[in-house]
């Protein structure tokens, strides 16, 4: 066993790094220590410097960060919440950010 257990995390910025600097930490897994390390250590650094210097292909880098991650399976998710916004033809102006959700500052009621 891994020592699975389970948790509970939500991203305070919308940005790959956010996510597997945050769920990912470098913990020993088994006896083997520093398997986060030696995995995702590398292409991580790699997007981060790419993203800082703004180029065009930190996406390209995060996507392989997140392959790789996958193939390891050092997280598995059990819940994707997801939400449910009723509006009505009175509402304008509706926006929706990803993560702070209905944006009220940018819309209108008509009567």
């Amino acid at each position: 066993m891994l020592g699975l257990y389970p948790y509970d995390w939500y991203a305070d910025f919308p940005s790959p790094a956010t996510f597997f600097q945050s769920l990912l930490p470098y913990r020993p897994i088994l006896g083997r220590p520093g398997h986060y390390h030696q995995v995702l250590s590398r292409p991580i650094n790699q997007a981060l410097h790419a993203e800082a210097q703004g180029r065009g292909d930190a996406t390209a880098l995060w996507s392989a960060v997140e392959r790789l991650a996958t193939e390891q399976a050092l997280t598995v998710p059990l819940v994707n919440p997801r939400s449910v916004e009723l509006t009505s033809q009175r509402l304008h102006g509706y926006e929706y950010h990803p993560l702070w959700g209905f944006l009220p500052a940018q819309s209108t009621i008509t009567h």
